[in-house]
């Protein structure tokens, strides 16, 4: 059923309940009037939803999964690790900036911290009848178990794990990317838009992780960032972070994973060496107008636009891990 939640903003279809809570359960919708903004709820992440809509001048009809939107800008959030779609009535010229997500944190000392992640940012003309396919990166899992001796996983959708040992490492954070197809680490670069790196995971020992791309993801000690034509050392790959070398659990290597990128970041290898940031990508026939920009240790490339709580990497703690922070997509409708 449609519900109009104003008659020159936004109309939703949805099954369920307009929410009137701070929060809202998942699959909810709510319009704020302290901050003229449309929420709506998917998952547990930090403010609860996957979309935002600002109450500004009307321009282009949107669909954002089951979203229609007139509105100038918009955020798309991480949607409990699926994927976000986006389709437009007629041809829509926008200007859509991303972030990679940050790395995990590992626990060993203060000694590190972990990657923030790369920055994308295109002017795209979109195109009716084609579905977009909007990947909000997750940021990478902080080591977990017993002692903290299971490493943590790489972050949705392609961060490279860590490896434990006594500084068990963290996961690389996972790419954000916009697309014409489903994503599968054998897909074809033209149905590839635009990629934002991710930063690698740290291990609480030997320095800091890498941050994301960018053009290539920045290094950390002993491994390599991800480039435009190969994935760091190691263990990087196209579209893929690097896992760290060893095992999970039960190891001793203790690395921290690669960010996902276009190549991915290299994973860490003993003793407990960080993992290194994925790197950026645009496609140069639907794209112009490109910046991409890569991070440097847990800052952002850039914050413009960027909200508080994505996408920056963090300093490490002695005896706490930590999880990454997810990336996040912001798009301004300009024709």
């Amino acid at each position: 059923m449609i519900r109009r939640i104003s008659p020159k903003l936004v109309s939703i279809s949805s099954n369920a309940a307009v929410a009137t809570s701070a929060t809202g359960p998942a699959g909810s919708i709510r319009w704020n009037y302290e901050d003229q903004t449309l929420h709506v709820y998917n998952n547990d992440i930090p403010g609860g939803y996957i979309l935002s809509l600002s109450a500004n001048s009307i321009t282009k009809d949107m669909y954002l999964n089951n979203v229609k939107t007139s509105n100038s800008s918009f955020y798309v959030y991480n949607n409990n690790n699926t994927v976000n779609t986006l389709t437009v009535a007629t041809a829509t010229t926008v200007i859509i900036k991303s972030w990679g997500s940050s790395g995990g944190n590992g626990s060993y000392s203060t000694s590190g911290s972990s990657g923030a992640g790369g920055y994308a940012e295109a002017t795209v003309t979109l195109q009716p009848n084609t579905t977009y396919y909007i990947y909000v990166g997750e940021g990478g899992k902080g080591p977990s178990g017993a002692s903290f001796g299971l490493g943590g996983a790489g972050g949705w959708p392609n961060g490279g794990f860590g490896t434990s040992g006594d500084a068990t490492g963290a996961g690389g954070g996972g790419m954000t990317m916009i697309s014409t197809a489903e994503f599968n680490t054998s897909m074809s670069d033209s149905s590839i838009v635009l990629i934002a790196g991710a930063g690698g995971g740290s291990t609480g020992y030997n320095g800091a992780a890498g941050a994301g791309g960018g053009t290539s993801g920045q290094s950390a000690t002993y491994t390599t960032g991800g480039t435009q034509s190969i994935g760091g050392t190691y263990n990087g790959s196209k579209l893929q972070g690097g896992n760290a070398t060893g095992t999970q659990s039960g190891g001793s290597d203790d690395g921290g994973g690669g960010g996902g990128g276009y190549y991915g970041g290299g994973g860490g290898t003993s003793d407990a060496k960080p993992g290194s940031g994925g790197s950026g990508y645009y496609n140069t026939s639907i794209c112009s107008n490109v910046t991409l920009g890569t991070g440097t240790s847990t800052a952002v490339y850039t914050s413009t636009d960027l909200l508080s709580g994505y996408s920056t990497g963090a300093t490490d703690v002695g005896g706490s891990p930590q999880n990454g922070k997810n990336g996040l997509v912001y798009i301004l409708v300009v024709g």
